[in-house]
């Protein structure tokens, strides 16, 4: 087998969402590992958990890291299964390097959305504490949510149609008892809080996305949906590159 035939190979057998799945228990692994030294909660902040104090101190990258770290196991399977299942649909519908995108970049309007709620809700209420870490791929999760119902809007996806394959009614109804379920969570203040704002923010960003993206099977482009789509691209790419960067340079002068 020469190297073009591997290649090929590994191309056809190449999966965007057990790759997310991968990344995702390693991270729980080395968060869990470190926890054991110097606490869980301390181990993600230092990971990059969403802190507000912390992006307000320029840590921007907190931003983005959140959507691969999770606390606690049953956190971790519960999102895993709903990756695993949401996301194998729309790797078949978009195509590898959309589901790398759209996970990066609604897990990080997801936490943005968050940010500015959490700001907005302290404003108003003069507070001045309530600040709690936040983490985990639901935003994401939630962002492919959007995604798929977003498809339905789009007036012209010169593409084979999914609505065969998507049931709508089942994912708003996901949609809703999740964020019920958060609210009564939350409400009852049993200690454990579900971040219901990045929830909501990854499933808008995911309208959006699934308005502006185009299947695979597309047979028309426009100039500026390529353009849009590129762009998007782009964006994701950065937002990890920028990100690991940041996360590393904190993670070596935390230790040094």
């Amino acid at each position: 087998m020469n190297l073009r035939e591997l290649y090929l190979k590994l191309k056809l057998s190449f999966s965007a969402v057990t790759l997310l799945i991968v990344i995702n228990v390693l991270f729980f692994v080395l968060s869990t590992i470190i926890g054991s030294f110097i606490g869980s909660t301390s181990a993600l902040r230092l990971l990059g958990a969403e802190y507000v104090p912390d992006i307000l101190r320029g840590e921007y990258w907190r931003l983005v890291m959140p959507a691969f770290l999770h606390a606690g196991i049953f956190h971790l399977l519960l999102n895993m299964w709903a990756l695993y299942h949401l996301g194998g649909a729309i790797e078949t519908f978009y195509g590898h390097g959309k589901v790398l995108v759209v996970y990066v970049i609604t897990g990080f309007f997801g936490s943005l959305f968050s940010v500015i709620a959490s700001l907005s809700q302290i404003y108003f209420s003069q507070g001045t504490d309530g600040f709690s870490i936040s983490v985990g791929s639901s935003a994401a999760v939630f962002g492919f949510v959007g995604l798929l119902i977003g498809n339905k809007f789009k007036k012209n996806t010169f593409s084979v149609s999914i609505d065969n394959y998507i049931n709508t009614s089942q994912l708003w109804f996901f949609v809703g008892v999740n964020i019920l379920f958060g609210l009564g969570v939350n409400f009852m203040g049993s200690g454990f809080a579900i971040n219901n704002f990045a929830h909501i923010g990854g499933f808008l960003s995911g309208l959006v996305l699934g308005v502006i993206l185009d299947l695979i099977n597309t047979t028309y482009q426009s100039k500026s949906k390529s353009f849009i789509e590129k762009f998007l691209f782009v964006f994701a790419s950065v937002l990890i590159i920028l990100s690991l960067i940041g996360q590393s340079v904190y993670i070596f002068t935390s230790i040094y």
